[in-house]
């Protein structure tokens, strides 16, 4: 082998050692440079990722030289380290002052920081419910929380149903269990939602909490001054999104032959059949809303639907008169536009001696079936007075009213409640 081959063969080795895979060591601290066990290190723009062992060493093998790794672990701020012109480096992670410091309620409106809390619990994110319009505010907690199965039927005036693993939980507003069905609760008015899981929410609302507890804290002045806001919010429903398909060349009846009587084959298939004469200019049928005629007298009556039990039920002298044969799409010309329609304000100020909150909702709510429809209204004061350092009073009256001049299932409802607190 001559000197040129020599030459070419250690460059084709440096360009291969150059480009290929490498492997990368390190070890994760703390900010008092203790080992941070089960840290997760991961290949930037990749799945590939390893975790850091009891004494916080990793071990990862790399794309490419350039690769960067991102370095996270529970509470801590995550960090990315370049690795390029490196095989091994020593990571300090910062805590995540804001993650550690975060507070979540309990009972009674007690705050704890959520790092010390030792048992299951859940925050609702507050922006999604407040963004969002919905016929009840019980249907926003849908997906927020692990465990937490929401039910929510679709008509009108009906109440979400909780199910949290499969257990009923308790309802909490500001420390008080309430029996609600979320029509009394306006979004806007809503600080946190905290979900507390397992037995020991029995340890702060007694049995009633055994399968769990939600906690809902309403808001309170929070900003030194007066503070005054209105919002309005309207949200148009078109309807169903998709209808079922049908065929709509034939009518009712059978074999082509249809003629109404009493809609229970007393007359020519007027029965629950759907394939009958074929719609078509110049054609004429008897029809539910056909008048009736009178052989006798030659006296036309309008009349719609069947005529059992009634003078008419007697073919020997009446007949039906026919009229025009059109298509009619019945469930989209029944179905109308429903809307909801919200407003908000407040009234709020805080100061050194105390601070106050006064709220009031309007809303209200058309179904897509006709003449259904839900308003709702209240009014909510809520207080607190510092009677000394150590000492604070709490105060809270809260106003609602729901009325439904027609709901589908129970007619006319009107709730009134008022509850002191």
């Amino acid at each position: 082998m001559n000197k040129t081959s020599i030459v070419m063969v250690f460059a084709f080795f440096a360009f291969i050692m150059g480009h290929s895979q490498g492997v990368f060591t390190g070890k994760v601290l703390d900010e008092n440079n203790a080992p941070l066990p089960g840290a997760s290190v991961v290949i930037k723009g990749s799945s590939k990722g390893v975790a850091t062992d009891f004494d916080g060493n990793f071990q990862i093998e790399l794309n490419s030289a350039n690769d960067i790794l991102l370095v996270t672990y529970l509470g801590y701020i995550p960090t990315e380290i370049a690795t390029s012109g490196k095989t091994s480096a020593e990571i300090v992670l910062l805590p995540d002052s804001e993650k550690l410091n975060e507070v979540v309620v309990t009972a009674l409106g007690i705050t704890r920081a959520e790092k010390k809390i030792g048992y299951a619990t859940q925050k609702m994110d507050v922006e999604i419910i407040e963004e969002i319009n919905a016929p009840n505010v019980g249907n926003l907690f849908t997906g927020q929380v692990a465990g937490l199965s929401v039910s929510n039927p679709t008509g009108l005036f009906q109440k979400p149903s909780f199910s949290l693993r499969g257990k009923s939980p308790l309802i909490v507003i500001d420390g008080i269990p309430v029996e609600t069905d979320f029509y009394d609760v306006s979004a806007n008015n809503i600080a946190n939602v905290n979900v507390l899981k397992g037995t020991t929410a029995s340890a702060l609302y007694g049995s009633r909490g055994r399968n769990g507890a939600i906690l809902i804290t309403t808001k309170n002045a929070n900003v030194d001054g007066l503070e005054i806001s209105v919002s309005h919010n309207t949200m148009v429903s078109a309807g169903f999104t998709v209808f079922p398909e049908t065929q709509t060349e034939y009518g009712n009846g059978s074999n082509g032959k249809y003629e109404f009587w009493d809609g229970k084959d007393g007359g020519i298939s007027d029965g629950d059949m759907i394939w009958g004469p074929k719609f078509e200019p110049g054609v004429m049928v008897s029809q539910w809303n056909s008048p009736i005629l009178d052989n006798v007298t030659g006296e036309t009556i309008p009349w719609w639907g069947d005529v059992y039990g009634t003078q008419y039920d007697d073919k020997s002298r009446y007949s039906r008169v026919p009229t025009p044969w059109e298509y009619h799409n019945n469930l989209k010309d029944f179905m109308e536009t429903g809307y909801i329609s919200s407003t908000d304000f407040s009234v709020s100020s805080k100061s050194e001696k105390g601070s106050f909150r006064l709220s009031g909702n309007y809303s209200d709510q058309k179904d897509r079936v006709p003449n259904s429809g839900l308003k709702t209204g209240g009014l909510t004061f809520k207080s607190t007075t510092n009677l000394s350092k150590s000492l604070t009073l709490d105060s809270k009256l809260s106003y609602n009213k729901v009325y439904s001049p027609t709901t589908q299932d129970t007619g006319t409802d009107q709730r009134t409640t008022c509850i002191p607190f």
